[in-house]
């Protein structure tokens, strides 16, 4: 009997376990290869993959496909999600639609009376590059706007500095 699978990693340089997930799975005239150790190759172009409790994630060109296979065969979703941004009364903003575990960069509005400080999801605020797992409204964070005019800070120049309430300069 079978104890344990395992398959070599190029990028290690040894034996891995496997993860029970190998093979080459065809879908029409595409072709999708699964390592046993988390690279895929999808019709030449090489990533890598996730097994996940119902299907399995492949990340490929920049794109996130959700894989289930069956038998030789396979198929393959790619889920989009739905940003929706919440500017509050300073700024309207469009909903976007995105591939899902991708990260994408998030508009970062302005106006004359407040400073946007980034945005926020559920009080917590989330980096620039957002990674959406499932479509989500993104609450604007704003500080009024302080401006600070410094004479004479660059040869006689005037210096104008834009600040959010609270900021440290």
């Amino acid at each position: 009997s079978l104890i344990a699978g395992f398959t070599y990693d190029a990028t290690e340089g040894k034996l891995v376990a496997s993860d029970g997930v190998e093979g080459i799975f065809a879908n029409g005239t595409d072709s999708l290869y699964l390592s046993g150790n988390g690279v895929a190759e999808l019709n030449g172009n090489v990533g890598t993959y996730v097994v996940n409790q119902s299907n399995i994630g492949v990340y490929v060109n920049g794109e996130y496909l959700e894989v289930t296979v069956d038998g030789a065969n396979y198929t393959a979703v790619k889920p989009m999600v739905t940003i929706s941004f919440d500017g509050g009364e300073y700024a309207t903003i469009a909903a976007i639609e995105v591939n899902k575990n991708i990260a994408v960069t998030l508009p970062a509005p302005e106006t004359e009376q407040y400073t946007f400080k980034g945005w926020s999801v559920n009080g917590e605020v989330v980096e620039q590059n957002y990674v959406p797992t499932e479509s989500v409204t993104l609450v604007a964070v704003w500080k009024a706007k302080v401006v600070i005019t410094i004479n004479g800070a660059l040869e006689g120049d005037a210096t104008t500095l834009y600040l959010g309430e609270g900021d440290v300069i």
